[in-house]
């Protein structure tokens, strides 16, 4: 109903929408995330272009902040915040509408031919169904369960397949998230068709030293379904480290983390695949749906987030488009995981660190996936005392496997790494505001578990860092 009338009265939306918003918000809520935070980069592009924002930004490395541009001075007005919410509405507005119609096409087409692109995991074990998928006959299927999930961005399962010769075999399948919500957000914003994209072209398995990650039985894709199936790791006695696990993650498991990271960057750093998420294509971060989750965020987590910090993750909320524009013209990108928690990984007998989940692969900065592990995952108390050290022996890894590579690439500095850090940390604090502050409804994930020990680290780490004045140098260079 309220999409009907925001389509069909400007005046509505306008003027009386606000006012619904006042007094019913957590009906509207939804409706604004949905409307605010959308797919498409090339449209900030165009925007940019508008406001003068599209410009190269000539990065000046400096080890230590000049200090000398206040808060004050880079804070926007009342008006120009008021037209960057009204025209971002509006423009989110029309791709939201746009990029709708296909996935709403292929819900309809769910309800005829759900056995092509299974939508529960019922009809993922059903023996018919499942033999389709994996290109071979099998006897049965049947859900054994496994570990629990405090991410819900799609539905998973562990199964034991009955195999027609009588032999057994353990694989974990994922499809669309239970909720009509998430499943809508997800698909929509692409992170689904990422990730298979990611898993059909193999980017994992051609890296090389050989990087661990599962084999992979099945992946398939269509504009509001996916279904992935692949070898159940739970099976080959690896270990699943956590981001709120006791005792905390320890330097020698960080450096398997990095030496991991370091292999993919290096394979493919100044040559990351184009099929990944990209100028082009990755999901639009919102301005005005940063800002409601980072308010749910502060309510729900009161005390983790300090003055200082909220000042200066509002600040970059309001000037995204800047940030975005820039990590876009930092060079060398490459190929980064995009959500290197130390959840997504696993750690092998020999002591190996390899990795999952790929719905958020781009092509990025190195430092993007460095800078958001140890924000997030690595120990508070622990962090400012062993970064140095981590931070090198990242770079000295990188720079070892890139000499493995054979051709004139070559690592950035450390100067240049350290000054990416400070900006790529609000990167990290916007996704986790994001995933723990959406509508309940879309649950991305746990906030007062996994959100609360994550959110208070990258918070930690901004503050430490000086961030605030590295964004306010880095405004008056624009």
């Amino acid at each position: 109903f309220f999409f009907l009338l925001l389509y069909l009265s400007p005046s509505f939306f306008l003027f009386l929408f606000p006012l619904f918003f006042l007094h019913h918000p957590s009906v509207l809520l939804p409706l604004f995330f949905f409307f605010f935070f959308f797919q498409a980069e090339d449209g900030i592009r165009d925007a940019q272009e508008s406001r003068g924002l599209g410009d190269v930004y000539k990065r000046q490395v400096s080890t230590q902040s000049t200090g000398t541009v206040t808060m004050s001075r880079m804070e926007m007005g009342l008006g120009r915040k008021a037209w960057l919410a009204v025209t971002e509405q509006l423009y989110c507005g029309w791709l939201l509408a746009s990029g709708s119609v296909p996935v709403l096409f292929d819900l309809l087409l769910a309800t005829i031919r759900s056995d092509w692109i299974p939508t529960t995991m019922t009809q993922v074990i059903d023996p018919r169904t499942f033999s389709r998928l994996v290109g071979r006959e099998v006897k049965r299927v049947e859900s054994v369960g496994g570990q629990t999930q405090l991410a819900n961005s799609s539905g998973r399962d562990w199964l034991k397949v009955h195999e027609m010769d009588g032999s057994v075999s353990h694989v974990f399948a994922k499809l669309r998230a239970g909720s009509f919500f998430t499943t809508a957000m997800m698909s929509i914003f692409g992170v689904y068709r990422n990730e298979c994209a990611a898993l059909d072209d193999g980017i994992i398995a051609e890296v090389r030293p050989k990087v661990a990650t599962p084999t992979v039985h099945a992946s398939k894709y269509s504009p509001s379904r996916f279904v992935v199936i692949m070898e159940d790791l739970t099976k080959q006695g690896v270990s699943f480290p956590t981001v709120w696990m006791k005792p905390e993650c320890s330097m020698d498991l960080a450096k398997g983390v990095l030496s991991t990271l370091a292999k993919i960057h290096a394979h493919y750093l100044d040559r990351p695949p184009t099929t990944v998420w990209n100028d082009q294509t990755r999901p639009y971060f919102g301005k005005v749906v940063g800002l409601l989750t980072f308010n749910k965020v502060l309510r729900r987590l009161p005390g983790v987030i300090s003055p200082d910090v909220e000042r200066a993750f509002r600040l970059a909320l309001w000037n995204w488009d800047a940030l975005r524009a820039h990590w876009s013209a930092s060079q060398p990108l490459t190929l980064c995981h995009g959500d290197a928690h130390l959840g997504n990984m696993f750690v092998q007998e020999n002591g190996e660190v390899g990795v999952i989940d790929f719905q958020c692969v781009a092509q990025e900065h190195p430092m993007r996936d460095v800078t958001y592990f140890l924000a997030s995952s690595y120990p508070a108390d622990k962090i400012a005392a062993d970064e140095p050290e981590l931070i090198g022996f990242y770079h000295h890894e990188l720079t070892q496997n890139l000499r493995l590579r054979g051709d004139a690439v070559k690592a950035p500095s450390m100067a240049e790494c350290l000054a990416q850090q400070k900006l790529q940390a609000f990167y990290a604090m916007y996704a986790y505001v994001f995933s723990g502050g959406v509508p309940d409804s879309a649950s991305l994930m746990d906030l007062q578990v996994m959100g609360r020990s994550s959110i208070g680290r990258v918070a930690a780490t901004i503050e430490r860092l000086g961030c605030e004045q590295a964004l306010l140098d880095f405004l008056a260079s624009q």
